[in-house]
């Protein structure tokens, strides 16, 4: 194992005019506050690269650490960068498809996802990314134990492979930022990023091990008994915990339901108005705190800040809440006699839900919009820093420190899949793996919920596409997972049903 400094970015990974794609590699970064512009010299800008490697099942594991020694705050991009020889390249796009970069272009390859309202930058949705270089091929892997907000690509203006992360160091509360990679080759070109995805699960077998091995549709909010004949539907598990006994009688998981990063407040408009203003919510919010209401509790210790430090709410108007959604931080680590974390999960009744030997009474925690739809991309708070065991992100516009919404998903869904398999039981989350792959490794079942229907194109057939149903199976792994239909069922025939099934069939879904 050898330690990387400053001054000897080369040193862990042995570069030689022999050596292969996987086996080179640089670090590079870029203070954001001095412009679009790539060093070398750590020490000299106040910062300090430990990047220790070391073999690890065929691959090499890199283990790096971004600490600020300059006193201020940081916004930093970190990239390590493979330098990829002269010839024919070809860049596995993905499961089924490849490109081939033109040679020179700006145009960087890779499956990116851009935050949105703008927070964050780009992000790769993928874990993985492969290419291959006059027959040699070269992956890059995310060790999902030690996440960050990265970006997977290659760059064929500079011919480079890259992994590259977005830090935002926070002095004193978080002023480093600690990550892992992985880095290997030696799969055959023909089998494309297939084969880099075989060589990743050898890596980390545990994330996409198969715990349940019965298998089964979703069952939402709806008991089992009240439907005639349901054992001909194959539910395999029921969001909510209503007659456990009854679904333990029909070999079906119940599941507690609670949703990270939410308080869905009640309230109407006043003077007639059908919306609440968001001035109104905040009265009624802090009227709650007055009376020790636990979620009002939960949210002064976990309440998601702007950047001038105001509590981030929006107004809705859904069907299962008219009022005020506040965003509040669920991550485990954050401090209080009262927090989210505590609120929905470390409790009293989370021992009691499991009191019984399993497989008797409920069996696991749902974890509900696991990838946060309606939360806000980033937190201000820096109360809240210190907390996370993840690194902190940066602003795009502003460059200041904050906490990715993303990272407190892992660390909730992390933490619960701890406790439920400490006690035998499992967890399920709706809605991933799709943006982010680092929640996956840490659930043991899967949903999401969908519509092949697009109202926009007259009701039109328009399943999902091949691509993100691959990458769902993908880095599911050999786990369940349960694709729910919810369009409009007026409009879908007896015909298209059956094509969605069939759908299910290839993917090995379980159709809902």
């Amino acid at each position: 194992m050898r330690l990387l400094t400053a001054f000897a970015v080369f040193a862990c990974a042995g570069l030689s005019a022999q050596a292969g794609m996987s086996e080179q590699g640089r670090f590079f970064f870029c203070d954001r506050a001095a412009g679009n512009v790539w060093e070398t010299d750590f020490a000299r800008a106040g910062l300090k690269l430990e990047a220790k490697s070391k073999p690890f099942k065929g691959a090499t594991a890199y283990d790096v650490r971004l600490t600020d020694t300059s006193g201020h705050d940081r916004a930093v991009t970190l990239r390590f960068a493979i330098p990829v020889p002269p010839g024919d390249v070809t860049w596995f796009a993905h499961f089924r498809r490849t490109e081939k970069p033109e040679e020179g272009s700006k145009l960087e390859l890779g499956e990116l996802y851009h935050e949105k309202p703008v927070g964050a930058r780009f992000h790769s949705k993928l874990p993985i990314a492969a290419l291959a270089a006059n027959g040699e091929t070269c992956a890059i892997g995310v060790d999902n134990t030690l996440p960050g907000f990265y970006r997977l690509a290659y760059l064929p203006k500079t011919r480079e492979f890259k992994i590259e992360y977005d830090f935002g160091l926070a002095v004193p509360e978080k002023n480093e930022a600690h990550v892992r990679f992985l880095v290997w080759g030696g799969f055959a070109a023909a089998d494309g990023l297939r084969g880099a995805l075989e060589r990743y699960r050898t890596f980390f077998p545990w994330a996409f091990r198969d715990r349940l091995k019965k298998h089964g549709a979703l069952l939402s909010f709806v008991n089992a008994s009240s439907i005639p004949h349901a054992e001909d539907f194959g539910f395999r598990f029921k969001e909510e915990t209503y007659e456990p006994e009854k679904d333990d009688a029909a070999d079906i998981y119940t599941m507690h339901y609670a949703e990270p990063c939410t308080w869905w407040m009640p309230l109407d408009g006043r003077d007639g108005r059908a919306d609440a203003t968001m001035a109104e919510g905040l009265a009624a919010a802090q009227a709650h705190l007055a009376t020790n209401h636990p979620r009002a509790v939960a949210w002064n210790a976990c309440r998601f800040e702007d950047a001038d430090g105001r509590p981030i709410g929006t107004v809705e108007n859904r069907a299962w809440c008219k009022g005020i959604l506040w965003n509040v931080n669920s991550a485990p680590g954050l401090s209080g006699a009262f927090t989210d974390w505590k609120l929905k999960i470390d409790n009293p009744e989370f021992d009691a839900r499991y009191a019984q030997p399993f497989p008797k009474g409920v069996d696991g925690e749902f974890v509900d919009s696991t990838e946060m739809f309606p939360t806000a991309c980033l937190d201000f708070c820096r109360g809240h820093f210190a907390a996370m065991k993840t690194p902190l992100v940066y602003d795009s516009q502003t460059l200041r420190p904050a906490i990715y919404k993303g990272m407190i998903a892992h660390e909730y869904c992390r933490a619960v899949g701890e406790k439920v398999r400490a006690r035998g039981r499992f967890a399920m989350g709706n809605g991933t793996p799709n943006r982010w792959s680092w929640n996956a490794p840490f659930l043991d079942a899967f949903c999401w919920e969908c519509s092949f229907l697009d109202r926009k194109d007259g009701w039109a057939w328009k399943p999902i596409a091949d691509d993100k149903l691959l990458a769902f199976r993908a880095f599911a792994g050999d786990k369940p997972f349960s694709l729910e239909m919810n369009t409009d069922f007026d409009r879908l025939t007896h015909e298209m049903s059956e094509k969605f099934m069939q759908h299910c069939l290839l993917y090995a879904f379980a159709p809902t």
